[in-house]
């Protein structure tokens, strides 16, 4: 959402026009709590970004993806603003 003023405004549309439109929202780049919560705040469906996790190997990759598709109702997570978005001691 960077430094400019107009970037929520241009933010807060596209996801209003997204909505109309009957589409969901996926923000990319989400780096910053303060995104989430913003975006949350504006409606947005889903996020992805450094703040959730960075680049993983292969292998890992394919089994977190396991986990995530293997379990009811986990394919597909809504972005909400109460999402946990504590980390461990290791960063996850």
């Amino acid at each position: 959402m960077g430094p400019f003023a107009n970037s929520r405004g241009i933010v807060a549309a596209t996801i209003a026009l997204a909505h109309s439109l009957r589409l969901e929202v996926v923000a990319e780049g989400v780096e910053t709590e303060q995104q989430h919560a913003y975006l949350a705040q504006m409606g947005c469906d889903h996020g992805q970004g450094l703040l959730y996790g960075g680049p993983v190997p292969a292998e890992e990759f394919r089994a977190l993806f396991a986990l995530v598709t293997d379990a009811p109702g986990r394919s597909q997570t809504p972005f909400r603003a109460e999402d946990d978005l504590s980390r461990d001691s290791a960063g996850q």
